[in-house]
């Protein structure tokens, strides 16, 4: 299991944690990444834009 420093707010290393290898040590998929920062970056519009009416 991996071991991570825990921090206080003055920057001080206070203990440390094992981080759990069913989280932590799973193979990294790269199309789930992507798809993240897509729908994050979608929900970062403000949605205003609207075409223009279509001539009577």
């Amino acid at each position: 299991m991996p071991t991570v420093q825990v921090y206080s707010t003055d920057k001080e290393v206070v203990g440390e944690v094992e981080l759990a290898d069913d989280v932590f040590g799973v193979e990294v998929k790269d199309h789930l990444f992507y798809t993240v920062v897509r729908q994050q970056l979608a929900k970062r519009r403000a949605g205003t834009h609207r075409p223009r009416a279509a001539p009577k």
